[in-house]
Order: C-alpha cells, then structure tokens, then sequence
C-alpha cells in the first residue's frame, strides 16, 4: 500500500509527454492490471497544508467553499450521500462516458499555492 496524493497516484493520461513518471505509472508498470487506485476528493471544507505565502511555509488550515459548476468536485458533491465510493472498473457506461470528458479538479497538495487552485484537469 501507498499512500500519496492524487496527482501521485494517477495514472497520467493526459500530461505531456516530457512530463516525469508519477509514482502510479512505475506501480503500473511493475503490476500491471493489479494496480488499484484510491482517488480522494471534496467539494468544499478546510484541510491542513503548508502555506506557501506564510512564514517559512508554516502549515495551517485552509477553508475552499464549493467547487464551481462544472468541476468535477460540483458533479460528485451532488450524490445523495455524505461519504461514498465508486468503483470506476466496474462504473455503468454513462459514468464511464461522464470521466472520458475533461473538465477541472481540484488537487490540493502538500504546500496550498494560493494563486492555483485548479491545478489539472481529469
């Protein structure tokens, strides 16, 4: 088990080729199909991060309030339930359709770059 944050865990589809290899594409690559990820995600609240405006990148919570629409956190923020999980390898086709569309994700990572706060799109 690994545990990292999503941009580390991702297999990146969409990067640019010159881009390094994340942690995932070496799992990958060593696993094969038995690679399983566990994405995390929300569309509003506070978590704790290392200020990159602050003294010395101090760590301290940060509050974001809900993602906009359109945004992947917006769609997901809409199931009916507080805490859930889905299974991608085994999502009905529509959902399967819905993730083939890019659109932004909020990926907050060690250090919480005030200026970028939708770092990628999935």
């Amino acid at each position: 088990m690994l545990s990292a944050h999503n941009g580390h865990i991702a297999i990146k589809t969409t990067m640019p080729a010159d881009d390094p290899k994340a942690q995932a594409e070496f799992l990958r690559d060593a696993l094969g199909k038995r690679y399983v990820s566990v994405g995390l995600s929300f569309d509003h609240g506070s978590f704790n991060a290392r200020d990159t405006e602050g003294p010395a990148g101090a760590m301290r919570t940060f509050a974001v309030g809900p993602a906009a629409l359109g945004n992947n956190e917006h769609s997901l923020d809409r199931v009916p339930y507080r805490d859930y999980l889905i299974d991608l390898r085994t999502a009905p086709r529509a959902a399967k359709a819905w993730l083939q569309v890019a659109r932004p994700t909020r990926d907050i990572l060690l250090a919480y770059v005030h200026s970028c706060r939708w770092l990628w799109t999935s």
